[in-house]
């Protein structure tokens, strides 16, 4: 100081360390002049200003610093001080146990509900449509009407026929009387292949009108607006699910699938009922994966007791899957280091 004195020009010059609040240097200024009382003037001033100044050079500094950079002088700040190391070694050191310590982990997937089993009711024989009786959404019972076919021209093939049958019965019966043996056996051969026939049309008149195969529900089917319409043997006229019982398909995502094992316990929460759950057991894990959503997942399936009738096919929601305990830290954080090996193709 006194040699940069000399090279100012000055009769005297002092210096002091500006230190913050904390007590950590963020500086040091210069003060010189002539005479000594304001030499003794300065050095009061300096030591009752030293605060003030120090803060606010510390704060001016810190503005203009990174997020960063106001970080590590944090750390560095808190590792001088012997107290705050030893505080922050036991919050660390508490996380830390934290992170260590085992919960019930659960994998949380989309689930739908579906039917546990479908019937798919079928036209009996080719006919037309006259009627439907039921809609999708309708509960129907074992035997009752679903949809009726039109008759008219089974009651007239069974009129013709049953003419025919005449016929030949009178045919049969002069052979026999004039003692016509040949003739006899064919119209008895032509009866039998008429009584045939008969058969399948009476039979086909009983079944006009097709009936539900259980109790159930109708999920699809809907003919109000093709009545008229021509039908072919064996094709699909409605699908009749249960109601005790619906199947729940839980979509597991491919890199959580390690983790989900059959017979673990499994929580449906739904989104039309947000306030209930439901609980079971994962009867099955379909073995191939499939596209579901633009994702590929491994399907799940469970069963889930309908007796009040809530659940409806089709709700979806979402499902909590138990699988196992694991500790707090590879729960929080093994699907970011997955991703992050994955994008580092490790």
């Amino acid at each position: 100081l006194e040699h940069l004195a000399q090279l100012m020009g000055c009769q005297w010059m002092v210096g002091q360390a500006l230190r913050n609040r904390s007590g950590h240097l963020v500086g040091a200024w210069l003060i010189w002049g002539e005479g000594e009382l304001e030499k003794s003037l300065a050095l009061a001033w300096m030591c009752r200003s030293e605060s003030v100044v120090a803060t606010t050079l510390d704060i001016s500094r810190k503005a203009h610093q990174t997020w960063w950079g106001r970080l590590k002088e944090d750390l560095l700040g808190c590792l001088q001080s012997s107290s705050k190391r030893r505080t922050y070694a036991a919050i660390v050191a508490a996380i830390c146990a934290l992170l260590l310590v085992p919960i019930p982990y659960k994998i949380q997937c989309p689930c739908v509900l579906e039917p546990v089993t479908r019937r798919f009711v079928a036209a009996p024989f080719a006919a037309t449509l006259a009627q439907t009786l039921v809609e999708p959404g309708d509960i129907v019972t074992k035997g009752e009407p679903l949809v009726e076919l039109e008759g008219r021209e089974i009651l007239r093939q069974l009129a013709s026929l049953e003419a025919a049958h005449e016929r030949a019965q009178k045919t049969r019966d002069s052979a026999l009387a004039e003692r016509k043996t040949s003739e006899a056996q064919l119209a008895r051969l032509e009866m039998q292949q008429l009584e045939h026939q008969l058969a399948l049309v009476r039979n086909r008149r009983e079944n006009l009108i097709v009936h539900a195969p259980f109790d159930g529900v109708v999920i699809s089917g809907d003919l109000q607006r093709v009545q008229g319409a021509p039908v072919t043997t064996g094709q699909t006229l409605m699908e009749i699910a249960p109601l005790d019982h619906v199947l729940v398909e839980i979509a597991i995502a491919e890199q959580s699938i390690a983790y989900a094992r059959e017979g673990v316990h499994a929580t449906v929460k739904l989104t039309a009922f947000p306030s209930d759950r439901w609980s079971s057991r994962l009867a099955t894990i379909h073995p191939r994966a499939e596209i579901r959503g633009a994702e590929q997942v491994f399907v799940a399936e469970m069963e889930l007791a309908n007796n009040e009738r809530k659940l409806e096919h089709g709700m979806q929601g979402q499902a909590h899957v138990s699988a196992g305990w694991s500790p707090v830290g590879w729960i929080l954080f093994h699907k970011p280091y997955a991703a992050l090996t994955r994008w580092l193709g490790w």
